[in-house]
């Protein structure tokens, strides 16, 4: 992770502490922090406080699983073309005409059923 990324991180880290802090304030003292402003009640205020951090955690989590799944296709693509290197001497799918398409599918058919033997 970089230093800039350590930074955001940080400072996201410390808002969701603010955030939770002022909720609990506000169901201690049973009052909201700018009662006037924000016309709203303590539950309510801390109520959409707790699910504002929530949403936040649930965005970071979508966000590194969607991280994870790149690398994941990233690694993929690169065994599919390495094996197509191998195979054939190009690395590129459209190099691969449809006549010779059907006749890879036929070789694949034919040792799927001595597999299957």
């Amino acid at each position: 992770m970089s230093e800039t990324s350590k930074i955001r991180m940080n400072k996201i880290y410390r808002f969701i502490q603010i955030c939770l802090q002022l909720a609990d304030i506000a169901d201690q003292k049973k009052e909201t922090p700018f009662h006037d402003e924000l016309t709203m009640g303590n539950m309510a205020f801390s109520g959409y406080m707790r699910q504002g951090v929530k949403e936040i955690i649930d965005l970071k989590q979508d966000y590194f699983f969607t991280l994870s799944r790149m690398e994941l296709a990233k690694n993929s693509e690169k065994s599919a073309r390495d094996f197509l290197k191998e195979c054939f001497g190009d690395s590129e799918i459209d190099s691969i005409n449809d006549a010779d398409k059907e006749r890879i599918l036929a070789v694949c058919k034919q040792i799927e059923a001595e597999w299957e033997e």
